[in-house]
């Protein structure tokens, strides 16, 4: 097997789709909405034609394609068993009651893991919150649960 040097243009793809994604839903939804499978797949295509017709070499994407599907494996495993599980939750959710549900939540992340206790939590999260739930309330859970969780 030889290895190829690291190309760090080839992350500039990434780079342009993760920002697309923070700032192109805000400033042209509708375009957004429309375009986004196009922007990714495009995106997304310039590493692989990179690695197929210029290094000619399958391998790596083909090891990446595995790993993905690994993933999605794994994440729909816990999806369908994390969805037999329901943790009842009493009453309406305060400002502080989320906080202290996110704080356990990330604690709990670290015990079990960033993809268990997101699937165990978020539908209870969502539940307490079902008649003031936003945006900011999943994109908070996600930053907390699923991704510092991991960090304690």
């Amino acid at each position: 097997m030889h290895s190829h040097p690291i190309q760090l243009w080839l992350a500039i793809p990434f780079v342009l789709l993760l920002v697309s994604i923070a700032i192109l839903p805000i400033l042209a939804t509708s375009w957004w909405e429309r375009h986004y499978p196009k922007i990714a797949t495009g995106l997304a295509s310039i590493p692989l034609v990179w690695y197929l017709f210029v290094l000619h070499d399958a391998k790596q994407p083909l090891g990446a394609a595995y790993e993905y599907i690994s993933f999605i494996a794994v994440i729909g495993s816990l999806f369908i068993a994390a969805g037999g599980i329901h943790i009842r939750v009493k009453g309406e959710a305060t400002p502080w009651i989320n906080v202290i549900f996110l704080l356990l939540g990330g604690v709990l992340a670290n015990v079990i893991g960033t993809t268990g206790a997101s699937m165990l939590l978020l539908r209870p999260f969502i539940r307490m919150n079902k008649y003031r739930i936003t945006h900011y309330h999943v994109v908070f859970f996600i930053f907390i649960v699923s991704n510092i969780g991991g960090c304690l």
